[in-house]
């Protein structure tokens, strides 16, 4: 299976024990972890995948219509507009709404999280040996010592397993 944990893809099995390359916020030692987001299930001879990613979502404004002022008839006074998206849009195109912050939210399709069942428990934190670098400026006699020590958390795959039809029609949650 592999399950996506902050954006980052791991492979897993049942009875792994993962370090992660972060101090996940919020978490103790023993807290039970549901993982839901998951690309793939099975191995690789059968393999349940996600349904690929939305399709790129085009912007209604590709083109601009001109419109002649009818008071004065000129071309010199013109405005340009943009279509509405009854008239811009074509057969089989997706438009995105307007104003959307973040247009790679959708980069990522994941398995109906009804499917399957994935448990970790956080079995503790790791530290890494204290960094020092020496950091210095150009003609300066002066030595900057740069200390760092990161922190990660390990957890253990508790349960993993792909839920049966009857469970799934049933709507157990668990």
């Amino acid at each position: 299976m592999t399950v996506h944990i902050h954006g980052n893809p791991y492979l897993i099995t049942e009875g792994d024990t993962v370090r992660l390359p972060f101090l996940m916020q919020g978490v103790e030692p023993g807290d039970v972890i549901r993982l839901n987001r998951a690309i793939n299930l099975g191995s690789r001879d059968y393999a349940l995948k996600a349904p690929a990613a939305s399709p790129k979502m085009k912007s209604p404004t590709t083109a601009t219509v001109s419109i002649v002022d009818p008071t004065t008839g000129t071309l010199a006074t013109h405005s340009r507009v943009m279509p509405t998206s009854g008239l811009a849009a074509t057969e089989g195109t997706v438009h995105a709404p307007h104003f959307v912050p973040h247009l790679a939210k959708g980069k990522f399709s994941y398995v109906d999280d009804r499917m399957f069942v994935c448990r970790a428990v956080v079995t503790g934190v790791e530290s890494e040996p204290m960094r020092i670098k020496e950091k210095t400026k150009r003609r300066q006699r002066h030595v900057k010592k740069v200390k760092s020590k990161h922190r990660y958390t390990i957890i253990k795959i508790k349960e993993l397993r792909v839920k049966s039809v009857e469970e799934i029609e049933s709507g157990e949650v668990d």
